[in-house]
């Protein structure tokens, strides 16, 4: 048995070096510290008819607006009154795994033109919401992703696009324009691959509406 109190001190220090470094460690990343490369993905994610997944959409949609609005992002206050560009929530692989809708304000307009070379006015919000189906029934509601056109030359690193990420708790989780930019670099970097089309992907021919 230790009888010296100096020795147990000293292995109650060692002990709790020990176990400050293993909590430290890359297996058990601090949460505050960790940073996504990409979007959290949806485990288990269901592929639900066009039709479930605008009767799933109907029973979430206020909730995730109120949600949202919570963030106080003026940019995107009352988007779901903004033109949609699909006919029903499709699945995301770029976005998760989530079933998301494309919505533009009134300076977005038809924005498929782009595909012709045209680009998006200074002005021009795109905002993207996103809920999540997993297999076993359960239904989420999930981040808003916003696309925002501004004046030329404002952001030259992201050509001219400012990128914000609203959780589903309320939160701006980041503003490439303000705080947390760096979470929300990938944003950006996945955009990149469509820069001919000023940085647009689409909806998908299936889902996309008529033009107006």
């Amino acid at each position: 048995m230790l009888r010296n109190p100096g020795l147990i001190g000293m292995v109650v220090v060692v002990f709790w070096i020990i176990g400050y470094f293993w909590l430290a460690s890359d297996e058990n990343p601090s949460p505050t510290s960790f940073q996504p490369e990409g979007h959290f993905k949806t485990f288990h994610a269901a592929d639900n008819s066009p039709e479930r997944s605008e009767e799933l959409y109907n029973s979430l949609r206020g909730d995730m607006a109120d949600r949202y609005a919570e963030a106080s992002e003026p940019s995107v206050m009352g988007y779901q009154n903004w033109q949609r560009f699909n006919t029903a929530p499709y699945l995301s692989a770029t976005h998760g795994d989530r079933f998301v809708n494309n919505y533009g304000n009134a300076l977005a307009g038809d924005y498929t033109n782009v595909l012709t070379g045209a680009a998006m006015p200074a002005g021009a919000i795109l905002a993207k919401d996103a809920f999540a189906v997993t297999e076993e029934g359960q239904v989420f509601a999930q981040s808003l992703f916003v696309m925002e056109k501004l004046g030329a030359g404002r952001s030259p690193e992201t050509a001219d696009w400012r990128y914000v990420m609203i959780t589903a708790a309320g939160e701006v989780y980041g503003d490439s324009m303000g705080e947390n930019a760096m979470k929300v670099t990938f944003c950006h970097e996945c955009h990149q691959q469509v820069a001919g089309q000023d940085y647009l992907f689409f909806v998908p021919e299936a889902f996309r509406t008529a033009s107006r």
